[in-house]
């Protein structure tokens, strides 16, 4: 591989790049309407967001954060659907 600006060019090796998706490990309907999940990842500064038409987003509270885990409460409680993200801001 070669990179190079206009202050020269760097040849090195291969390299190999791993990109790890964050999957959901619990999910649950709250009795109070709210929904709870806990999804692994493994920077501590991941924010979840929610949305109901994948164009407006909002801020997820995060409750703390477990080894590798976040867990997240969506006080939203009258949306029929919602679609959730996670992001590093």
């Amino acid at each position: 591989m070669v990179v190079s600006n206009l202050l020269g060019c760097v040849a090195s090796g291969d390299a190999a790049l791993a990109v790890l998706a964050p999957a959901i490990e619990s999910f649950a309907l709250l009795t109070n309407g709210y929904r709870q999940f806990r999804m692994n990842w493994t920077a501590s500064n991941t924010v979840a967001e929610a949305s109901i038409d994948f164009t407006n987003w909002q801020e997820l509270p995060g409750l703390g954060w477990t080894t590798n885990s976040l867990e997240v409460r969506d006080p939203e409680t009258n949306a029929l659907h919602r679609f959730y993200r996670t992001k590093l801001p």
